[in-house]
């Protein structure tokens, strides 16, 4: 199974997760993730392959890869089993961040 249907399966398992549809509320999902949502981090602790992918172990304590694990939920939207994760990603980046991802506003 591939990476991503591991993980949407995983996250299916929480409501709050998923529309009336059945559909993955990624953007739901991604905050979640930016506020160390403890929902989100058991489940996917839960999975050994979702733990090995956006845990690190520092010391014996696992740690999030929050940057990693919100890369990969919007980078699905553009990928379609793709090689290249630039696929109608072309912009302006700082620190690897496109402008749009940044929530920083600076007057000129």
């Amino acid at each position: 199974m591939k990476l991503y249907e591991t993980l949407e399966n995983q996250l299916k398992k929480e409501n709050n997760f998923v529309t009336d549809e059945g559909e993955l509320k990624k953007w739901v999902v991604i905050g979640k993730a930016r506020n160390y949502d403890p929902v989100l981090i058991k489940l996917l602790l839960e999975n050994d392959t979702l733990k090995e992918k956006f845990f690190v172990e520092v010391e014996g304590t696992l740690v999030f890869k929050q940057e990693k694990f919100i890369t990969f939920m919007e980078m699905k939207n553009y990928l379609n089993d793709s090689y290249t994760q630039y696929k109608n990603k072309v912009g302006l980046t700082i620190d690897g961040k496109y402008l749009k991802q940044r929530n920083e506003v600076a007057l000129v």
